[in-house]
């Protein structure tokens, strides 16, 4: 029996409890029903959630707040003896028998006199039917009346026929997703006053966001002494979980039939999600005679069903599951079930996942499977390729005459996967080991091919002819990029090559055209290896890439940046890790060009640390470079010759012209900046005269232009001219497209003065998407027409440029500007460029924004970015900066901001309104 609830009783006894914590943005929202509710419009609500989600907690936290507001508020728990009792539940909510829904519709008006009335029944499923059909008839006539009805509930297949009232009132429906990792950390706080170390958090992870389940599991571990002070964190002394915490996990499978325990056994040794047939077979049933067994595996809240698949509801839960399961009772079924999907046409990789688990060292069967499951999947996920065959070897005997391939092939998958210490590490411990000439040449060709991504020379010659992708690229890095390439799978079809290596081979091609300014043939040489890497799904190849670079050497900025969210996504979905900071540092390439410069500083900065993770210094060098030229244009020169320094340790060890080519470029402004001319000009010279030049040494014509303005600004003209003279000749060639023209233009009128030359390269440049090349034009033409005594016009051109080089930040070039319309007498404030707001809502960005609805979706910050295209550590640089923006510390107090903002966050997007067919 449950009596009404008075003043400062909310059925909770908050002084034993955590705190409920996350729920911030499904407690404004209720409180936006009450408010509703007390003007008299009747609401029903129907929570739904798994045990331990917080829907009890939840409950109570809004009848205490009800309480407060003066609400009359009526809570009833039901339980499983009243499950079979009939209209218990409906008797216990008002204290007197209730068996008409007429009597109920009476009761509650007398109720609702001079008040609001909450009615709130708790653990719905367990109540009985007549209760429940009850209550759902009561719910259809709430329209006209000062009441607010909250059904909490599980979610099991038998409530959703038991009351048809609450699927046809209208119901509003929402269900609580498990908690953010970073809401349990202060969960953990809450409790034990410390933050949770790594090991902790990680154990944390496997409860799917389970609050109730947290709490348990810290509270065994506390109990149990397990729990030690480390660094200020909470950390677990012991990796392995005490029985308690144990006993914890298995509680809800010792509960189970016999029939559901085997079963669950048999998918706990298929993995955390598996689908019904493999069950089926593995179980050696029919799948009609395991549905009752999965309904009710799935009504204890073991399984789910995620699409085609069924999966463990919590990892942690199938971990302890498959820990519970004797050593040698799963390694006999994990070769029972390998053997048994091997008859079923099964892919390799689990027919051999299963017999690796159940094999012996020398086992051929289990060694043959894994050799072919790893180099099936090597194209398209090497990380899965290196883990198989590294289970493989374990199994293999020294003896096996097939251990220097497969030393081999996890050199070649460690690589690709983005592990590439490790690589040439395991290449030259086997080359020590002399194995055979044909595992030689791959391991010694592996180690010069490093050398090409790293850009350090391996200590190793490389035995192997060099093929035409290596020849193409050996030429970049040696700043010989206009030599042609004959024979190459660019070409002419040549079916004696694999699909990687001929996409490899036009990649190669691609970048050699890139280096040598001839971009629309770069982009074809790079769609046709994206097409060959669509036919044959190769994931391996970063096809993306080399289309973005090209792309972005045309100027085709917005096809340029879908290429490189498509390539960064398809490199994470594979888990080929070596892309990854390629395609950070291309994305930061783009926006800088497309004038987002806090965006491209952020990425830049994950592709260094990227870099550092995989081993690639070549792109970290890169991304300092970038950031250097970033902050010279904010006129931040501290940071500039920072992060020059940074890229200059790295580039001493390179020695390889991608990577000094720019970096002199970047010197070069730096000095001019810091008032050295003659330091400047050497450093142009040094990149201008490079021995063996036969190109520009950019892919971007317009960078040139800075050379050609930096020698006329320090007084070397006859420099100017040569580099003008050039890349006029360069331009003459129609590869490289009209834009080349308008380059070569502005050039020749920044070295001649002439203002008509530069305002109609400024006037042909109207339309051109990077914005910091359309401002420079116009402030060159701005520049020429004041020593031609044409000041009128001269304001017009500087002030069109001062409004742009404002609007991207930029300002040294900004600043330039001003002192030149100052001795024009023209004064402008440098405040003068409409800013947005630093702080509050209207400071977020809509990126900020998008990520801020979806974390409000109980989403976390992967899934996050996998629904935006973009990395995690670009959301997680989002969620940094909506902390500071809206003043908060924590994602509780976040989301406490974003539940009382839900209309500008869309929040009404997780409520559903149940419709009649699609029951609860």
């Amino acid at each position: 029996m449950v009596t009404p609830v008075v003043e400062g009783e909310c059925g909770v006894d908050t002084a034993r409890r955590t705190p409920l914590l996350g729920r911030s943005a499904e407690l404004g929202w209720l409180e936006g029903v009450l408010r509703r509710a007390a003007g008299g419009a009747g609401q029903v609500v129907l929570v739904e959630g798994e045990a331990g989600i917080g829907k009890s907690r939840l409950l109570a936290e809004v009848c205490g707040r009800a309480v407060r507001d003066g609400w009359k508020v009526r809570r009833v728990e039901a339980d499983v003896v009243a499950a079979y009792q009939p209209f218990s539940v409906a008797t216990d909510l008002f204290g007197t028998p209730a068996r008409d829904v007429a009597e109920l519709v009476d009761a509650v008006r007398s109720d609702a006199v001079g008040e609001p009335l909450l009615l709130a029944i708790d653990d719905a499923h367990l109540a009985d039917p007549a209760s429940l059909h009850l209550l759902g008839s009561l719910a259809r006539r709430t329209e006209d009346l000062a009441l607010a009805m909250l059904v909490v509930y599980r979610p099991v297949p038998g409530l959703r026929t038991a009351a048809p009232g609450f699927r046809q009132c209208g119901a509003q429906r929402i269900g609580l997703p498990g908690l953010p990792g970073d809401t349990l950390d202060e969960l953990v706080v809450a409790m034990l006053e410390r933050m949770p170390g790594r090991e902790l958090r990680g154990l944390l992870d496997g409860v799917a966001g389970n609050p109730g389940l947290a709490v348990e599991l810290v509270a065994a571990l506390d109990a149990e002494g397990m729990l030690e002070s480390a660094g200020g964190h909470a950390e677990m002394s012991h990796p392995e979980l005490p029985p308690a915490a144990r006993e914890i996990l298995l509680r809800s499978a010792r509960e189970l039939s016999p029939a559901a325990q085997t079963t669950l056994s048999v998918g706990c040794v298929l993995g955390t999600g598996f689908c019904v047939s493999h069950l089926a077979l593995a179980s050696g049933r029919s799948t009609v005679d395991l549905l009752p067994v999965l309904d009710e595996l799935i009504d204890a809240g073991l399984f789910a069903a995620d699409d085609d698949r069924l999966v463990f509801r919590h990892r942690l839960v199938h971990k302890a599951l498959y820990d519970d399961i004797p050593a040698a009772v799963r390694a006999s079924l994990h070769l029972d079930v390998g053997r048994a999907l091997s008859e079923t046409g099964a892919p390799p990789t689990e027919v051999g996942r299963h017999l690796a688990l159940g094999a012996l060292p020398g086992d051929k069967e289990a060694l043959t499977w894994l050799r072919t499951a790893a180099r099936g999947v090597r194209d398209t996920a090497p990380a899965t390729s290196a883990r198989l065959l590294e289970q493989a070897l374990a199994l293999a005997l020294p003896e096996e005459p097939l251990h220097g391939d497969l030393m081999a092939d996890l050199a070649e998958s460690l690589a690709w996967s983005g592990r590439l210490r490790e690589a040439g590490e395991l290449a030259r411990k086997q080359l020590a080991r002399r194995p055979g000439q044909a595992s030689a040449r791959r391991l010694s060709g592996l180690l010069a091919n490093l050398w090409r991504v790293r850009g350090s020379q391996a200590d190793e010659p490389d035995p192997a002819p060099a093929g035409p992708a290596e020849l193409a690229w050996d030429l970049v890095l040696a700043d010989r990029p206009g030599q042609p390439l004959k024979g190459t799978a660019a070409d002419r079809d040549r079916p004696d090559i694999t699909p990687l290596a001929a996409c490899a081979e036009l990649g190669a091609q691609t970048l050699a055209l890139l280096a040598a300014g001839h971009g629309q043939e770069a982009l074809d040489a790079a769609e046709r290896a994206l097409a060959l890497q669509a036919r044959h799904d190769l994931a391996l190849w970063p096809g993306h890439l080399p289309a973005a670079l090209a792309l972005l050497q045309l100027d085709r900025l917005d096809e340029a940046e879908t290429a490189v969210a498509e390539g960064q996504r398809r490199a994470e979905v594979s888990g080929a890790l070596l892309h990854a900071p390629f395609y950070r540092w291309a994305h930061a390439a783009a926006s800088y060009r497309r004038g987002r410069w806090d965006e491209a500083m952020a990425a830049a900065g994950e592709a260094r640390a990227l870099a550092g993770e995989v081993g690639t210094p070549m792109v970290a060098a890169w991304a300092d470079t970038l950031a250097a030229e970033l902050a010279v244009q904010r006129n931040d020169l501290r940071g500039a010759g920072a992060a020059l320094a940074r890229a200059e340790e790295i580039a001493e060890d390179l020695e390889i012209w991608p990577v000094w080519a720019p970096l002199w470029r970047v010197r070069a402004l730096v000095a001019e900046a810091n008032g050295e001319p003659g330091r400047a000009l050497a450093s142009v010279a040094r990149l201008w005269e490079p021995p063996g030049s036969v190109a520009p040494p950019f892919p971007y014509l317009d960078q040139m232009v800075d050379l050609v303005r930096l020698c006329v600004a320090c007084g070397d003209e006859r420099l100017a001219s040569r580099i003008s003279r050039r890349v006029a000749d360069f331009a003459a060639d129609p590869a490289c497209g009209p834009a080349a023209g308008h380059v070569a233009q502005r050039c020749a009128g920044l070295v001649s003065r002439d203002p008509e030359t530069l305002l109609s390269a400024a006037w042909a440049m109207r339309e051109h998407p990077a914005p910091l090349a359309r401002a420079d034009a116009l402030a060159d033409a701005g520049a020429a027409l004041v020593g031609a005594r044409r000041a009128e016009e001269s304001v017009h051109r500087l002030e069109e440029a001062l409004a742009a080089y404002e609007q991207m930040g930029a300002a040294r070039s900004a600043a330039k500007v001003r002192s030149a319309l100052r001795a024009l007498g023209v004064h402008r404030r440098s405040a003068a460029r409409p800013r947005r707001r630093s702080r509050g809502w209207g400071s977020l960005t809509a990126t900020e924004l998008d990520v801020l609805r979806l974390l409000s979706e109980g989403l976390t910050n992967r899934e996050a970015a996998a629904r935006l295209f973009i990395s995690p550590r670009t959301v997680e640089s989002h969620v940094s900066h909506i902390y500071a923006k809206l003043g908060v510390a924590s994602r509780a107090a976040l989301m406490a901001e974003a539940g009382a903002h839900a209309a500008e966050l869309r929040l009404d997007a997780f409520v559903r309104t149940c419709e009649p067919e699609e029951g609860w």
